[in-house]
């Protein structure tokens, strides 16, 4: 299981790479989909702060099966979100 602070700097370089092409998408289209896609980037922010408080509440008392369970699916299911961001990146009109 990998320490959780790499887990965050990875959900962190990962969201990042969205927010930036959101970004780009926003200044390169026109006003409607500017809105659109600052809609979306909060939404991305949003989740990034979700996953991350994921990340330090996890299960203390838990034992050492229950906890790498838990970081597996929370891996799974932020590596899903990324995907599902990154792929909605270019249909958001």
């Amino acid at each position: 299981m990998p320490s959780r602070r790499k887990l965050k700097k990875q959900i962190k370089m990962s969201t990042n790479e969205i927010i930036e092409e959101g970004f780009m998408e926003s200044i390169n289209g026109d006003s409607k989909e500017a809105a659109k896609m600052d809609a979306f980037i909060d939404e991305v922010i949003d989740y990034r702060f979700d996953a991350l408080s994921g990340i330090s509440n996890y299960p203390l008392h838990g034992k050492r099966a229950e906890i790498k369970k838990y970081f597996a699916d929370l891996k799974e299911k932020v590596h899903a979100q990324n995907e599902a961001y990154s792929s909605k990146i270019g249909h958001v009109k």
